[in-house]
């Protein structure tokens, strides 16, 4: 399994106790109310101190693939957690990321090879925006895609209830997890926010580290309460499609309408 998605499975279930015999003299593992992925680009390679960035994963942008940029960032996150972003994806190239030690991929639908996804080992996120119906988030969730990278039009720097609305409507459709790149200055409070409205991970631009401190820094001031399980939609928003196909309070089994009761005259 991705180590990524395993991590991702953790967000919000407080603290683990440690097993075995020596568990007494060692404290109990929290595990993190929400995970900070730090975005990079290919001259990220050159930094010294990038293996010790304070981020649960590393995603490198990629307008196209270059063999040369990933294989020297792998050579610098050999022991961390680290995957591409990159809008057409080959299974060539899928599975040269996984060779080289990288954990997920992040792609669009639409260009991007079906074969992809037979690509066991990585984990896979597809990426979304603001006008995916539930039709889309439906077959999504069917295909043996991991999660999503929801890129959003929405302007996070001011966060309000409509926004929250607008990404939960979204977000809540899909029964996987959901990543969203951010700003760095959001507060405690917005990032419980948008782990209500589904969001598991948010994704930083690692260039600016005042942004990704302030963001670590508010992660961990996130308070301990688990977001509500998630099954698509219906555990976010009632269906009206459900509610208008229940049967009526007042109908019981086997009872017939006046109508067919006037039918046999």
């Amino acid at each position: 399994m991705s180590k990524l998605i395993e991590k991702l499975s953790k967000v919000g279930q407080g603290q683990v106790q440690a097993m075995g015999f020596a568990s007494s003299s060692r404290k109990s593992e929290a595990n993190p109310h929400m995970l900070l992925i730090g975005k990079i680009t290919p001259d990220a390679a050159a930094d010294p101190g990038l293996a010790g960035a304070r981020v649960d994963a590393f995603l490198l942008a990629l307008d196209a693939w270059d063999e040369q940029a990933v294989t020297g960032i792998a050579g610098k996150l050999e022991d961390r957690v680290w995957g591409i972003r990159m809008s057409a994806v080959t299974s060539q190239q899928a599975k040269k990321v996984g060779d080289f030690g990288g954990d997920f991929i992040v792609f669009d639908a639409d260009p991007t090879e079906s074969s992809v996804l037979d690509e066991e080992k990585l984990g896979k996120f597809v990426t979304i925006t603001d006008d995916m119906d539930d039709d889309v988030g439906r077959i999504v969730n069917a295909l043996p895609i991991d999660g999503a990278y929801f890129s959003s039009n929405e302007d996070l720097q001011a966060m309000t209830v409509g926004k929250l609305i607008n990404i939960g409507l979204v977000s809540g459709v899909l029964s996987g997890p959901v990543l969203m790149p951010v700003p760095g200055d959001l507060s405690t409070k917005d990032l419980e926010g948008l782990r209500s409205v589904g969001v598991a991970g948010v994704v930083v631009d690692l260039a600016s580290s005042s942004d990704v401190a302030e963001i670590k820094a508010a992660i961990a001031e996130m308070s301990a309460k688990r977001p509500a399980k998630r099954k698509g939609r219906n555990a976010l928003v009632p269906s009206l499609a459900s509610a208008a196909a229940a049967p009526s309070p007042r109908r019981r089994e086997g009872e017939d309408d006046g109508e067919d009761e006037h039918e046999g005259h």
